[in-house]
């Protein structure tokens, strides 16, 4: 059904008719997802399957029952997925769209790809008003990996409203069905898009329902947007097992590098960061603890087999990875790098590093404060530089950078 062009994203005057009494009540309203890594430790949208992420910060319509030619309300929807309401005793639809997903200056646009063309989602549910309805939540039960995407995006904007994400304003937009090569899912530069591909990890659950793959996606978006991209590879040159990725194929996902690959400084940092921001998004920062579940096979132990996703890491303690099993100069670890990132970014202890003034670190260290990074070189000891100069060599912030740093086992 196509949605009429000529609404405007704002509350409408109501256009019931002439009935009354009108009932003043809050409606509540979900979207029905099932995430793959759900339950193993994070905060938010924690339940297994036949799960309902509350549809935040969605743009909905009520109208008639299946129809458009009434619409009574229209807006956004708040952090729950609630918003008043004042209707008469009377049967009405509740739509709410993927493709506006909004709070303050930030809107995400989930668009279903199909044959190369843009779709925009909708879920649309019945609602009965009563003369003594205070309260109506609604449970869809329709599904599909737009849906997915847009509960993610929902609770991407709540945590940027919580305790800040870095995003700058503007319109982020994500394709799903469409990925960047077999099992691949990325954030495209050139056309600033995120795409989620169509296939399966591992045979089972596509990436749309893998929230911690599709937030850490995104989490390039934003980290393109908020600092661009230092330089970075992803050449792979250990000769430790549990150092590279050659224990699972495309079966699993992308290979050129995982959680526990040794890489360049850059490319560890870069994947660090995505890993970090989904941290942050399935995590209270202001809790001692973290997870952050994965989505690719893990060898523990070159005499085992790789233990299959989901796998829960923790995103708050160090791990060490690179100083245990594979320590070299100028290298990182993905693993190390998002328990830097989020050690000196959670909101647990005094004198953390918000993501905004960490990009606004990187950007010294690239060498304008002004500009964007454009793929120069960044190692340790630029990036400890800048931070010193950003924040001071006295500063308290500074030294929880510093002891972080080392602490994680990035300092190399």
């Amino acid at each position: 059904m196509p949605r009429p062009s000529n609404v405007p994203h704002k509350e409408l005057a109501l256009k019931a008719p002439d009935q009354s009494p009108f009932i003043n009540f809050t409606l509540c309203s979900t979207w029905a997802t099932e995430y793959a890594d759900s339950g193993l430790g994070e905060d938010y949208l924690d339940r297994w399957s036949n799960g309902y992420a509350p549809a935040a910060h969605a743009l909905y319509y009520v109208t008639n029952p299946g129809s458009w030619s009434t619409i009574y309300a229209s807006g956004w929807l708040d952090s729950s997925g609630c918003t008043a309401m004042s209707l008469p005793v009377g049967n009405y639809w509740i739509w709410r769209f993927t493709d506006d997903v909004s709070w303050d200056d930030v809107t995400f646009q989930t668009y279903l790809m199909l044959g190369g063309n843009e779709y925009w989602d909708y879920d649309a549910t019945g609602i009965t008003v009563g003369s003594t309805t205070t309260w109506i939540n609604t449970y869809p039960s329709w599904n599909d990996e737009a849906i997915q995407v847009a509960g993610i995006t929902g609770q991407v904007l709540n945590q940027h409203e919580a305790s800040g994400l870095g995003i700058a304003p503007g319109t982020y937009k994500i394709h799903v069905n469409e990925g960047c090569g077999p099992q691949y899912s990325c954030y495209e530069s050139f056309d600033d898009v995120t795409k989620i591909s169509p296939d399966s990890v591992g045979g089972g659950a596509s990436h749309a329902a893998w929230k911690f793959l599709v937030a850490h996606e995104i989490g390039h978006h934003v980290q393109w947007r908020g600092m661009g991209y230092a330089n970075y590879d992803y050449m792979l040159t250990s000769s430790v097992p549990q150092c590279l990725c050659n224990h699972f194929d495309d079966y699993w996902g992308d290979n050129t590098h995982c959680i526990q690959s040794r890489e360049s400084h850059g490319g560890a940092a870069l994947e660090g960061f995505a890993h970090m921001f989904a941290s942050r998004v399935f995590n209270s920062t202001s809790a001692s603890n973290a997870t952050f579940t994965y989505y690719k096979p893990f060898l523990w132990s070159e005499f085992d087999d790789p233990e299959p996703p989901p796998l829960a890491f923790d995103a708050y303690h160090p791990n060490l990875w690179m100083e245990t099993w594979c320590l070299a100069p100028n290298q990182g670890i993905e693993l190390d790098w998002l328990n830097f990132f989020y050690g000196i970014s959670h909101e647990a202890a005094s004198n953390s590093t918000t993501v905004t003034d960490l990009f606004s670190i990187y950007k010294r260290a690239c060498g304008n404060p002004a500009a964007n990074c454009n793929f120069q070189t960044v190692n340790f000891s630029n990036l400890v530089s800048a931070a010193q100069t950003h924040y001071g060599q006295n500063s308290p912030i500074f030294a929880r950078f510093n002891t972080t740093a080392d602490n994680a086992g990035v300092d190399h």
